[in-house]
């Protein structure tokens, strides 16, 4: 209950209901292209009267539950804001039911009339549908809400951390913890600021971010972690340092995972032969940051929310840190073998700082990104995805059975699914907004943001059997950003298909408008015949983020390059 009187606003990708006291015929609603044309006889759209997009119809998809169910009544109509085209924050929307297909509601009676008691607070829709030119007579239902702003807080926290926060030097000796052909791995240490209050794990209390009375984010500590530096063996450092790609990790790992492997295919090896450089820190509650229980089921908290939220908040600001004390000028170490023996020294170039996450990582990137396209030349994703719902809906592996676990909680009827528009689903997709990268991804380069910023570049891979993070979530992602599906296409989603972005040819370069007219570099690649791991058992995957990230550090535009044997 403290998590919703907490929110200031509805949804951007949450569900609306709408109850009719008598059937309805379905066969006229529309599909989502068709949900913005004129004669839709349900609307979704802008009316809020300080919005420059006043009067923009948003595309929807809709479900009909004709029976009632423990928590839905009978007759219940859904209106589902189309997958990755999320509701702007703070902006005011109506969901408009027109006499083509109901009968015209007793309290949508004069409301629109000048005398009217409620006319002033339906005064922004009676001039909406003036502007869309759609007579009042036409309105049967209307409802109206404001969405919150998931993204605005992060934006407080990242602006305190680059404004009021020391940005130390890495500056030690490493000592070896890994030699595996292609690169060695050394170990030091970093202090982390840390944001979240309460006593580690916050299982059931406790693990939130917090702000002063005057707004300004409150600090709850330094944290020590351990980060893995994996340098390439066999190549010479670059005379300004070596280029250095920061590696964030899964649900499960920790700072090792990207380099303790032997595979050619380990992220440090392929790193390695392209002459990168590679840095990870561990996820909070992962590796020396945990302090006991599964980190899965501690990371994604259904049992705190304002945990689960914390946690994926303090990821993105440990990320952001990082990229901080990376770019901000060059890091000089001392290399000691594990027998104590000096082994020379290694620099990374600031100039040249890239990122790279895979799962949780990527979904950390994902909501990182959008403050990092002026520090970082390119930000890769394996295996993210947005939608909230839709995970809880499509998501078939890991150690947590979601859909189980809610049914089980609220003792569903067997014949009731937890599907993105049930009210329990949208209630988590509501309050988990403010965590959810489908949020975050207009931000990378496509929408214009209300923070000093530069446009990112960023490329993304989906295995097609993916069923941790399943490919609908990655797509829709891919949709919010901008991204196009890149050639060969297999599969797409309503919002790829009308954005446009649909089967970009490679190779390609700044092959995307941003918000501010420049170009950047983009795009999402499918692997039809692999899973969640597509980056680690596809060569193909492989080289698309090697060559997409060396080029971006060489100083060139990155090279999105797809070549599927």
């Amino acid at each position: 209950a403290s998590d919703i009187e907490g929110l200031d606003g509805f949804g951007t990708n949450a569900p609306i209901w709408l109850r009719f006291d008598g059937p309805l015929d379905t066969d006229r609603l529309p599909d989502p292209a068709g949900s913005t044309a004129t004669d839709s006889p349900i609307l979704l759209v802008d009316v809020d009267p300080d919005s420059p997009g006043r009067g923009t119809r948003v595309p929807f998809s809709w479900s009909w539950q004709d029976t009632e169910t423990r928590f839905q009544p009978d007759r219940l109509l859904t209106i589902q804001p189309l997958w990755g085209m999320p509701l702007h924050p703070g902006r005011t929307y109506a969901v408009i039911v027109t006499t083509d297909i109901a009968r015209p509601n007793d309290a949508v009676d004069g409301i629109f009339d000048l005398d009217d008691p409620a006319h002033d607070e339906w005064a922004s829709v009676a001039e909406t549908l003036l502007q869309l030119a759609i007579p009042q007579e036409r309105v049967a239902a209307v409802t109206k809400f404001t969405t919150q702003d998931p993204v605005g807080r992060l934006a407080v926290f990242v602006d305190h951390i680059r404004t009021a926060v020391s940005i130390p030097s890495l500056d030690q000796a490493l000592v070896q913890s890994e030699d595996l052909g292609y690169f060695t791995a050394w170990e030091g240490e970093i202090w982390l600021p840390f944001w979240q209050h309460g006593e580690k794990p916050f299982t059931t209390e406790g693990g939130g971010l917090e702000v002063d009375d005057e707004g300004v984010p409150v600090l709850a500590g330094w944290e020590r972690g351990t980060f893995t530096l994996s340098l390439p063996r066999d190549a010479e450092m670059p005379a300004d340092g070596w280029p250095v790609v920061i590696y964030e990790h899964g649900t499960g790992g920790d700072h090792t995972t990207f380099a303790n492997g032997i595979g050619a295919l380990e992220p440090a090896a392929v790193l390695a032969r392209s002459g990168l450089a590679g840095i990870g820190i561990s996820l909070p509650l992962h590796g020396e940051r945990s302090a006991g229980g599964d980190p899965e089921l501690l990371s994604f908290n259904y049992f705190n929310p304002t945990a689960a939220r914390g946690n994926f908040q303090q990821a993105v600001l440990d990320v952001i840190y990082l990229a901080e004390v990376l770019t901000s000028g060059p890091q000089h170490f001392e290399l000691v073998d594990e027998d104590g023996v000096g082994a020379g020294s290694a620099v990374l170039d600031p100039d040249s700082v890239a990122y790279m996450g895979h799962s949780h990582g990527g979904i950390v990137g994902a909501m990182a990104a959008p403050w990092l396209g002026d520090r970082l030349p390119a930000i890769f994703l394996s295996g993210a995805g947005g939608g909230l719902s839709l995970s809880l809906e499509y998501r078939k592996a890991g150690g947590l059975d979601i859909q189980a676990l809610i049914t089980d909680t609220f003792e569903l009827a067997p014949d009731e699914q937890v599907v993105a528009g049930h009210p329990l689903v949208g209630m988590v997709q509501t309050l988990g907004e403010t965590v959810d990268p489908i949020n975050y991804a207009p931000y990378w380069h496509s929408r214009r943001p209300f923070w000093d910023a530069a446009p990112a570049h960023v490329l993304m891979t989906t295995g097609l059997l993916d069923e941790e993070t399943p490919t609908i979530t990655a797509q829709v992602l891919a949709g919010a950003g901008h991204l196009p599906v890149l050639s060969p296409v297999v599969q797409v989603q309503p919002v790829n298909e009308l954005t446009g972005l649909v089967g970009q040819d490679t190779p390609t370069s700044l092959n995307i408008t941003a918000w501010d007219g420049s170009r950047v570099s983009g795009g999402l690649a499918e692997f039809a015949e692999d899973d969640h791991y597509a980056i680690f058992e596809d060569g193909d995957a492989a080289a698309l983020y090697a060559t997409f990230l060396s080029t971006a550090l060489s100083g060139s535009p990155p090279l999105v390059d797809l070549d599927i044997d």
